[in-house]
């Protein structure tokens, strides 16, 4: 028996995403950070 909901979901093309703000195996910078931690901000992309 499968129960896998995403079995009948027909595949996707793979796509890339790319940042000049986020470094793969750097921190977060404090703007991204939830509310409440130290150096964060409300970060509201336009």
């Amino acid at each position: 028996m499968n129960n896998n909901p995403f079995a009948k979901l027909p595949e996707v093309a793979a796509f890339q995403v790319t940042s000049n703000d986020i470094v793969e195996g750097f921190p977060l910078p404090p703007q991204q950070y939830a509310s409440g931690e130290e150096g964060a901000k409300i970060f509201r992309p336009i």
